[in-house]
C-alpha cells in the first residue's frame, strides 16, 4: 500500500518528502538536553510555506545524532562485541546484570543505553578479566577486598589513628 502524501497544517499543499539540511536540535539524555547536530533526516517539506516536518521516520537519525554526540556504542559496535566474544544477547544480559529486552532494544536502536551500562558494556568487552569474572561468580561471590582508609576502630589500630584495614567485600564495619 502506498503510503498517503501528507498535507501542510498552514496552508493545505501536499508535502513533498526530502532529506533536512543539516541542523542542530535540542535533545535529552539522562536529563541533560544536548544541543546535537543532526544530518541527512528525511523530512516533509511545504514549497509554498516554507513549513518543515518530521514523523517517525526521523526518530533513528536523531537518536543516530544524539548517541554520537554523547559517545555511547551504537548498535553496530554493541553487536560486533558479543560477535567476537561469542556470547548470545541473553547471556550477556545474564552477564552484565541487565534484561535480555534491554539488549535487545540497544541493540535495534529503539533505546539508548545509559552512560553506565555503555561503561560497563566497555569494560567487558575489552577486559578478559572482568568477563571472567562476571561468568563464574555467584551473588555470593566477594570479587576482592576493600582496603579502607583513615580512622578505623580496630584491635589492630587503636585509639581512632588513621590506619589501614583489609576485610572482604560485604564484610561488616565498611
Amino acid at each position: 500500500m502506498k503510503q498517503k502524501t501528507p498535507k501542510c497544517h498552514q496552508c493545505g499543499v501536499a508535502l513533498a518528502s526530502r532529506t533536512a539540511p543539516p541542523h542542530r536540535r535540542k535533545l535529552r539524555y539522562e536529563g541533560v538536553a544536548h544541543d546535537v547536530l543532526v544530518e541527512a533526516m528525511p523530512e516533509w517539506h511545504c514549497a509554498a510555506c516554507g513549513i518543515s516536518v518530521t514523523d517517525e521516520e526521523g526518530d533513528p537519525f536523531l537518536q543516530a545524532a544524539l548517541r554520537k554526540h554523547v559517545g555511547l556504542l551504537t548498535p553496530d559496535q554493541i553487536r560486533a562485541g558479543l560477535k567476537a566474544l561469542k556470547i548470545s544477547q541473553d547471556t550477556f544480559a545474564e552477564r552484565i546484570g541487565c534484561a535480555a529486552e534491554s539488549v535487545s532494544r540497544w541493540l535495534n536502536g529503539a533505546v539508548l543505553q545509559s552512560r553506565t551500562y555503555d561503561r560497563f558494556m566497555r569494560i567487558y568487552f575489552h577486559c578478559p578479566e572482568v568477563r571472567s569474572l562476571l561468568a563464574n561468580g555467584s551473588p555470593e561471590q566477594t570479587f576482592g577486598d576493600v582496603v579502607v582508609h583513615g580512622p578505623v576502630d580496630s584491635p589492630a589500630i587503636r585509639g581512632g589513628q588513621k590506619g589501614r584495614e583489609t576485610r572482604p567485600l560485604g564484610s561488616a564495619g565498611g
